[in-house]
């Protein structure tokens, strides 16, 4: 009997669904808000869970799905009318793309949509790549996202952050196990200037950690930044004193490790 290896059945399903979900549908903003078109790009795309303005944690696509037809968008039908017909406003597309500057041109431009919004985003292990960031730009107030174990974007999807409301709504991020930000992602994240806790942990394409470290920290003053050496597999959470202990005992030869050596 032949041996069946499972990465070679999931790995194309997952390709497939990585480049069908991330398709970026502007018009989804139009028709639904920018909250709500996000949204369902997240769960879309495998995002662990979700917290709304109102308390709603969705957990999964089909959670997300009951959700919003809850609040009036049959995601079935959606797909087959035209970008004209669910549009709360008369927003030219354009404009719809362009973040707000001000709050008040943000409450204006998007009265007619529901108020309710994401506060927490948990798109932990999920397929989420560079395009589909561009969901996020008019997003009302975004105050925690996790982005751990994500394989798929890189800097692009940083700059696109930075380009939206997040640069003044987000206070906690995480960017655990991602391999393709690189050094250059440090000015980026600087732009985050709401930022009161970020942590890096395992970034393989970063060659100067420490530098980096530096800039965040000079880059932003009021925010706990945190970054690692990476020594355990993880999400780097561990304190000072536990990751010097465990130096400590490496080098005076105990320890799991060190026993496996032996």
């Amino acid at each position: 009997m032949k041996w069946f290896n499972i990465d070679t059945y999931l790995q194309p399903r997952r390709k497939f669904i990585r480049l069908i979900a991330n398709r970026f549908h502007p018009e989804r903003i139009l028709q639904m808000g920018p909250d709500f078109a996000c949204l369902e790009w997240l769960m879309n795309a495998g995002s662990t869970s979700v917290l709304m303005s109102d308390g709603t944690l969705l957990k999964s696509k089909k959670e997300m799905q009951n959700f919003l037809s809850q609040k009036g968008f049959d995601l079935r039908k959606l797909k087959t009318e035209a970008p004209t017909a669910k549009l709360l406003k008369d927003i030219p597309l354009a404009d719809a793309l362009r973040p707000s500057v001000s709050d008040l041109l943000y409450n204006e431009k998007w009265r007619h949509i529901s108020p309710i919004h994401m506060k927490e985003i948990d798109a932990s292990d999920s397929v989420i790549t560079d395009e589909g960031f561009a969901y996020f730009l008019e997003c009302r107030n975004i105050e925690k996202l996790r982005l751990n174990f994500c394989d798929y974007f890189g800097d692009e999807a940083i700059a696109r952050l930075a380009q939206g409301r997040q640069s003044k709504t987000l206070k906690e991020l995480e960017l655990v196990f991602n391999p393709h930000l690189s050094d250059s992602s440090a000015y980026l994240l600087t732009k985050l200037k709401s930022l009161r806790r970020l942590h890096l942990y395992f970034l393989p394409y970063v060659t100067k950690r420490q530098a980096m470290l530096r800039q965040l920290k000079i880059g932003l003053p009021k925010c706990n930044v945190t970054f690692p050496e990476t020594i355990f597999i993880g999400m780097g959470y561990e304190t000072e004193e536990q990751r010097q202990a465990y130096k400590a005992k490496r080098k005076t030869g105990r320890g799991f490790f060190s026993k496996l050596s032996d």
